[in-house]
């Protein structure tokens, strides 16, 4: 039963895997079987499935089994958090700085966009004054912050030291502990 004599390609050909796999309804496999006594070429690609299988079924069986430690997900989990070396590099600083400026200057420009053609005017506006509310916060949390600390240095100031020159290198003092606690700190976490 092949199709021409020019293809050289029986039809039943596709229906092998089928057969091997138990997917044909009774009638096509008995017509299946019937063909497989009168095409030798679709017996032997049959057989060379069958021992491919068995070959497969016969490496799988073989392979040798190992459980994997009882922790073995967390352990990974917590190397992969603290393995960030890399993410610390000058390059990979300059990548994100980068990538910052181009979505802050995606931002700007599609507000410049969206301004001009009216298309997001109501949530630009919205926007705009949400954004000027948060830095007015901010600021006015810094002219807070400045202030408590200048009366908290004034009176300790005035408990320890009496001549103005000692408590400006008492201030002075204090910045530049600031300064290295903090780069000590940093230090700390990139370690």
């Amino acid at each position: 039963m092949m199709q021409d004599a020019n293809s050289q390609i029986c039809s039943y050909a596709g229906e092998i895997a089928a057969y091997l796999d138990g997917e044909l309804l009774t009638p096509d496999e008995n017509s299946f079987e019937q063909h497989l006594i009168e095409c030798a070429e679709c017996l032997e690609k049959l057989n060379m499935q069958k021992r491919l299988l068995c070959a497969l079924d016969f490496a799988f069986d073989n392979e040798k089994n190992f459980d994997l430690p009882v922790n073995f997900a967390k352990s990974v989990a917590v190397r992969a958090e603290s393995d960030v070396s890399g993410l610390r590099s000058r390059d990979e600083r300059g990548r994100a700085l980068l990538i910052s400026s181009g979505l802050l200057l995606l931002g700007f420009l599609v507000g410049i966009i969206g301004k001009k053609s009216g298309f997001l005017s109501l949530v630009a506006d919205k926007f705009s004054n949400q954004i000027f509310v948060v830095l007015k916060v901010l600021g006015d949390f810094c002219y807070d912050f400045g202030l408590g600390l200048k009366v908290i240095l004034r009176v300790v100031g005035r408990q320890f030291i009496e001549s103005p020159l000692a408590g400006f290198l008492l201030l002075v003092l204090f910045v530049v502990s600031s300064i290295v606690l903090s780069r000590r700190l940093f230090k700390f976490h990139r370690a």
